[in-house]
């Protein structure tokens, strides 16, 4: 039988239900007697149900582009980079969720042990084909400095030389293989050889941008 003191516990369940809250979830909310433990317990979920819905539509997004690619060919840039040596830290497979997450700890720790005064250049990474076309793959990201040394996770890491086209991803790393996926198709049409890893010289990711010099 329903009474005044059920009504709100009752819409309460209705809404959790709606919103995909486990049935033993929405049986813990609701026998919570704290009502400030309560609220937390459903801010929780909802913050996690918004994450979630910000993800999506940012595939939706990087869906749309590379569903209507764009016609105009991307700026690429054909360049002549020397052998180096750099500071650098590798994984050997890093899934694509986790991968901006990986991409800001990495740097943290190069710009710790590297400051400002012993840089020499931009950063960059290398990543594997299979990151994007797998869901998981190997990931480096590396920095000039003048002086490279091992620490910690940190290795002296050889590049060799190479000549490489270059474009400019404007945007976050959420669609950044849209704009892989464009400059692959402008080497391919141009009949220029690529070798198994995607190069990249980087600011750090996402909304807003926050430069790394």
């Amino acid at each position: 039988m329903w009474t005044e003191a059920a009504v709100p516990s009752a819409q309460v369940i209705h809404r959790l239900r709606q919103l995909d809250v486990p049935l033993a979830a929405v049986k813990s909310i609701i026998a919570t007697d704290d009502p400030e433990r309560r609220a937390g317990f459903i801010a929780g979920h909802l913050e996690r149900l918004e994450a979630e819905l910000d993800r999506t539509r940012r595939a939706v997004v990087s869906l749309r582009r590379l569903l209507r690619p764009e016609t105009e060919e991307p700026g690429v840039e054909l360049r002549a980079v020397p052998a180096r040596t750099v500071a650098a830290i590798s994984s050997p497979s890093v899934r694509v969720e986790e991968s901006i997450g990986w991409f800001d700890a990495a740097m943290d720790e190069l710009d710790t042990a590297f400051p400002a005064a012993e840089r020499d250049g931009a950063p960059g990474g290398l990543y594997a084909n299979e990151l994007f076309s797998e869901g998981a793959g190997a990931m480096t990201v590396f920095r000039p400095v003048r002086l490279p040394r091992p620490y910690g996770r940190i290795q002296v890491l050889e590049l060799p030389a190479a000549e490489i086209a270059v474009t400019v991803h404007a945007g976050s790393h959420d669609d950044m293989d849209v704009t892989y996926g464009r400059l692959g198709a402008w080497v391919v049409a141009h009949a220029l050889g690529v070798d198994g890893r995607l190069p990249g010289r980087h600011r750090r990711p996402a909304l807003p941008v926050h430069p790394r010099r």
